[in-house]
């Protein structure tokens, strides 16, 4: 009897073995930690990595419609004989939480990954995303198949966004106007030249032409001669309801030369939605005395 019992352990510990084995042959994954079976050999894909693009199919849609979601990221076609899946965050401002959708391949090893959802006045569901007229939805892809020069820990987040509802295109609702340089007396510079250290603002009119609340981002950049950014600075605000506002932001020059002073109003930094189209103006720096014009 122990040596019937003795050949059967044999026989069921050679089995575990066996099946342990087929495990690997067949590149699964191993159901033991403590295996020491020969690993598999995978074959490395030859798809280089990529940066994913993400963008909705329109710039706005109505209150109660689809709207459809499409990413761009090559190297996230892992399976070669079936469609791959990757996730999107989804969110609107009426619904911060917002959902997080499985978006599929459009066909098998394309790279492009669609999916469509509803905008709805009630409240989400899967695929349904709750909105109201005058909401910015946006659709955030976190990318982490980076190439050089990103490094393997790192990832990227790419959004995208759009309008909901009767709200007119996104650079007529905060249209900004009269760009300028103001002196340290609040006078308006004509044609700004100016001395090194000396500190100006720099200031616009903007407008909320829309019967609705509007967050916005005014946004300074300085760039020298050479295109490098010397200086980037922004303020965050609301608009009520047809209310009028001039931001500014201050500027110190370190080194003489001509500057470009761009400004951008935005929905927000996380958010870069452009209200209004840009606007620019040169401003010279010198080292020596001047007489203001």
């Amino acid at each position: 009897m122990k040596r019937l019992v003795t050949i059967f352990g044999v026989f069921l510990l050679t089995t575990v073995i066996q099946l342990n084995y087929n495990f690997a042959d067949a590149k699964c994954a191993y159901p033991y930690e403590t295996c020491t079976y020969p690993q598999p050999i995978f074959e490395q894909s030859s798809t280089e990595y990529t940066v994913g693009q993400i963008n909705w199919n329109q710039a706005g849609y109505p209150v109660n419609k689809t709207a459809t979601i499409q990413v761009i990221d090559p190297d996230m076609n892992k399976i070669k004989i079936s469609k791959d899946m990757i996730k999107v965050h989804v969110y609107s401002d009426s619904n911060k939480e917002g959902i997080v959708l499985e978006v599929f391949e459009t066909a098998i090893n394309s790279g492009v990954f669609e999916k469509t959802i509803v905008l709805h006045n009630k409240r989400s569901a899967p695929n349904i995303l709750y909105t109201l007229d005058g909401d910015t939805i946006t659709a955030r892809y976190i990318d982490y198949t980076l190439p050089a020069p990103y490094k393997q820990s790192e990832n990227l987040e790419k959004i995208a966004t759009a309008i909901v509802g009767a709200r007119g295109p996104p650079l007529e609702r905060v249209p900004a106007s009269f760009l300028r340089a103001t002196d340290s007396d609040g006078n308006t510079m004509k044609n700004p030249t100016i001395q090194v250290d000396q500190q100006i603002k720099i200031s616009a009119d903007i407008a909320n032409n829309y019967p609705i609340e509007q967050n916005f981002t005014y946004l300074v950049m300085v760039q020298d001669e050479k295109g490098k950014a010397d200086s980037l600075s922004w303020i965050e605000g609301t608009l009520t309801a047809g209310q009028s506002f001039s931001p500014s932001q201050s500027w110190t020059p370190s080194q003489p030369g001509k500057y470009m002073v761009t400004i951008f109003v935005w929905e927000s930094i996380d958010n870069p939605t452009a209200l209004s189209p840009p606007l620019d103006m040169e401003v010279n720096v010198i080292n020596e005395f001047f007489v203001r014009d």
